[in-house]
C-alpha cells in the first residue's frame, strides 16, 4: 500500500514574507491537510522543478515581480508558467492561487484548461484552494483522453445577450467550422440541450455574465457534461467583468473567448471546429521552445536509462540529453 504524501509544488514571490498571511496560511492549510509541499519563490525555480519530481498538482501565482529572476525582468507572470506546463503534459493539475490577477490573465489560464482558479481574497479561499488541490490529487480522468472527432452534428447556440455578434452571424460562423446543424436555444434551456447525445459542441456568447448565483450556477450546470461535447464561451474580456469570468475559468470550458479582443468571429468559429475535434479527447498545445529547454535539463537521463533497461535505444537517449543540455 502506497502511504506517501501527494506532492504539490507551491509558486509563489511572497512564501519568504510572514506579513503575506494568504500565502502562509495556504502552506500550512495543505501540509496539515497531508500534502507534501515543495515551495519555491521565481518561476526560474518553478520550470526546472517541472521534471525534477512526480508532482499531483501545481499550485502558481500570477504576479511574480516582488523577486526578480529572469522570467520576471522580461514582464513574464505565473500564467506563462501554468502554460508552460500544460504544454509539456496535458493531465498536469495546474490550480491558480492569486490576489493581483487580471481578466486577461484568467482568459490565457483558462485557455489551457487548468483546474481551478482560488482568488486570495474571496471568503474561504483556504479551504476552497484545499479542496481544489484535493480533488485534482484524486482525479483519475486527468490521463490522455483520445478524441473522437466529430465534423457533423448539432451545435447548441445560445445568445445570451446579443451585442458584438447577432444571431445570424453566429449561426453562419457555425456551419463554417464544420458540417453541422444549429440548434439556438434560451439560456435557461442550454444546460439541457448539450446533453442531447448527437451534440458536437456547445456556443454560449455574452457581452456580460452578470454574477447573481443563479447565473453562474447556470453556466457550470452547462459546462459540466465536458468533454462530451465541449462548450465554447464568448464573452468581454474586460477588467470590469472579471466577477463573472473567474467563475467562468472555474467552469473550465474547452475555450474562453474574449469578444473584445482581435476577430472574434474568427476565433468562435476556429473554436467550435476545435471543439468538435477534440470530442471526448484531449487537447493539446505548444510551448516556447526555450522554456521546454530549460524544464527539460531538470531530467535524470542516467535514471531513464535504468528504469528502460536494455531495450533502450541509448543512441537516441544521448541524442535528447544532448539537444536539452
Amino acid at each position: 500500500m502506497n502511504t506517501a504524501k501527494p506532492a504539490v509544488l507551491f509558486m509563489d514571490d511572497e512564501i519568504d514574507d510572514p506579513q503575506a498571511r494568504p500565502v502562509q496560511a495556504a502552506l500550512e492549510a495543505l501540509r496539515e491537510a497531508g500534502f507534501d509541499v515543495t515551495a519555491v519563490r521565481t518561476m526560474s525555480e518553478a520550470i526546472d522543478q517541472f521534471y525534477a519530481r512526480f508532482y499531483k498538482v501545481f499550485v502558481l501565482d500570477i504576479d511574480m515581480s516582488h523577486v526578480e529572476d529572469e522570467f520576471s525582468r522580461a514582464q513574464e507572470r505565473g500564467t506563462m508558467v501554468a502554460e508552460l506546463y500544460r504544454a509539456l503534459d496535458n493531465g498536469t493539475a495546474v490550480v491558480m492561487y492569486s490576489m493581483m490577477g487580471l481578466a486577461d490573465d484568467w482568459l490565457r489560464v483558462g485557455n489551457r484548461h487548468v483546474y481551478g482558479y482560488v482568488h486570495k481574497g474571496e471568503d474561504e479561499a483556504i479551504a476552497r484552494l484545499v479542496g481544489l488541490v484535493r480533488r485534482a490529487a484524486d482525479d483519475d480522468t486527468l490521463g490522455l483522453r483520445l478524441p473522437a472527432p466529430r465534423g457533423s452534428g448539432r451545435v447548441v447556440v445560445c445568445n445570451h445577450h446579443d451585442g458584438h455578434l447577432a444571431a445570424a452571424e453566429l449561426e453562419a460562423l457555425v456551419r463554417e467550422a464544420g458540417d453541422f446543424e444549429v440548434q439556438v436555444v434560451p439560456f435557461g434551456e442550454m444546460a439541457a440541450a448539450v446533453r442531447q447525445p448527437d451534440v458536437a459542441a456547445g456556443l454560449l456568447v455574452a457581452d456580460r455574465f452578470d454574477a447573481r448565483p443563479a447565473v453562474l450556477e447556470q453556466i457550470s450546470a452547462i459546462c459540466e457534461p465536458q468533454p462530451t461535447p465541449q462548450i465554447v464561451i464568448a464573452c468581454d474580456g474586460s477588467d470590469s467583468n472579471r466577477p463573472s469570468i473567474l467563475h467562468i475559468v472555474n467552469a473550465r470550458p474547452f475555450r474562453l473567448i474574449n469578444l473584445a479582443a482581435g476577430d472574434a468571429a474568427t476565433a468562435i468559429r476556429d473554436a467550435i471546429r476545435d471543439a468538435a475535434y477534440w470530442y471526448g479527447g484531449n487537447e493539446f498545445f505548444e510551448a516556447k521552445t526555450e522554456y521546454v529547454h530549460r524544464a527539460a535539463r531538470g531530467i535524470d537521463w542516467d535514471a531513464i536509462r535504468r528504469d528502460l533497461g536494455s531495450s533502450t535505444d541509448d543512441d537516441a537517449v544521448d541524442t535528447a540529453a544532448e539537444d536539452d543540455a
